[in-house]
C-alpha cells in the first residue's frame, strides 16, 4: 500500500523508478485525499505502473462547511494589509472570549507575530496556561505545542484562537475547530481542501473564510495555480460545485440550502428562512 499526503505525492513520483521490477508485479493499492481528478486517471496510474487499475473515488464534499471569501485591501504597506484582518478578529475574540468559535487561522510566519502582538496588546502579558490564543508552527516551543493541542483535544478548549502555518493541515483532528481562516489564499485547490477540512470534524456546522487581493493571486508569483486564481475570482457561481469539479465531481454530495452552501449562493437562496 502507498499513501499519498498533501504534497507529497509530487516528490514520490521521482521516487518510484527505484522500486524493483518485481515488486511492480505485486498488487498494491494508492490511497490520497485530494489528488485531482486528471491526475487520478492519468498521472498517478502512470508513476505507478499501474495496467488496468481500478480507480475508487469519493465525493470529498463538506456540506457542513460554508464557503466565504472577502477581499482584503490592495497595498504596499503588507503590516497594514494584514492588520485590516488581523485586528478584528483579535477584537471579537477580546469580546466574546469563551463564545468566540474555535478558530484556526492559516497566515504568513511575519502575520503569526503580527497576530500574537496584536492579541497580547489587547489581553497583556501571555501565559499558554490561561490564554485564550496561541499559534502552531514549524520549530515552536515543544511547550507552548504540547500544551495547545493538549486544549484542542477537548471538545471545548479554553484557546479559541490559534494562528498557524500550512504545516497545521491533514492528519490534524481536533474536534473543536468551526471556523477556519485563511489571511492569503494557498498556492493551489489541494491545498485549500485539505485546510478548510480541519473544520467541522464532528459534522458541526462551521465556516472557511478566504482573504485575498490582488496581490496575493498575481500570476507571477512561484507556486500559485490558476484553479486558485480562478476560485479567488469567482463571484457568481457556486464555490462548492468549482472546488468539487476540479476533483471529477458535477454535483455536491448533499443537496443543502443555498444559505447554506457560499458565499455566492446565499443571495440565491429561497428556503423558508431566506424568504420569510
Amino acid at each position: 500500500m502507498l499513501l499519498f499526503r498533501g504534497k507529497n505525492f509530487r516528490h514520490a513520483f521521482t521516487e518510484l523508478s527505484s522500486i524493483p521490477t518485481f515488486f511492480r508485479d505485486v498488487p498494491y493499492v494508492a490511497l490520497s485525499a485530494t489528488i485531482p481528478h486528471s491526475m487520478v486517471t492519468t498521472t498517478l496510474p502512470k508513476a505507478l505502473g499501474m495496467v488496468n487499475p481500478h480507480i475508487i473515488t469519493a465525493n470529498p464534499d463538506r456540506p457542513n462547511i460554508f464557503l466565504d471569501k472577502m477581499k482584503k485591501p490592495s497595498s504596499t504597506d503588507i503590516a497594514a494589509c494584514y492588520d485590516s484582518v488581523l485586528k478584528p478578529i483579535c477584537q471579537q475574540l477580546k469580546e466574546q472570549k469563551s463564545s468566540f468559535p474555535v478558530t484556526l487561522m492559516y497566515v504568513p510566519h511575519p502575520a503569526n507575530a503580527r497576530g500574537q502582538a496584536i492579541c497580547s496588546q489587547l489581553f497583556g502579558a501571555n501565559d499558554i496556561t490561561t490564554s485564550l490564543y496561541s499559534s502552531l508552527y514549524h520549530n515552536q516551543a515543544e511547550d507552548v505545542k504540547q500544551i495547545t493541542l493538549d486544549e484542542l483535544r477537548k471538545d471545548s478548549p479554553r484557546i479559541r484562537l490559534v494562528f498557524c502555518s500550512a504545516t497545521v493541515s491533514m492528519g490534524f483532528d481536533s474536534p473543536s475547530f468551526t471556523n477556519i481562516i485563511h489571511l492569503r489564499p494557498p498556492r493551489n485547490i489541494m491545498d485549500y481542501m485539505q485546510q478548510i477540512g480541519r473544520a467541522g470534524r464532528r459534522g458541526q456546522q462551521s465556516k472557511a473564510t478566504l482573504y485575498y487581493n490582488a496581490s496575493d493571486i498575481a500570476k507571477n508569483i512561484v507556486g500559485n495555480t490558476q484553479e486558485i486564481i480562478d476560485f479567488c475570482h469567482n463571484n457568481e457561481t457556486c464555490l462548492r460545485l468549482q472546488l468539487l469539479q476540479w476533483f471529477g465531481f458535477t454535483e455536491p454530495a448533499v443537496v443543502i440550502n443555498k444559505c447554506k452552501c457560499c458565499v455566492n449562493c446565499i443571495a440565491k437562496c429561497d428556503c423558508n428562512d431566506c424568504v420569510a
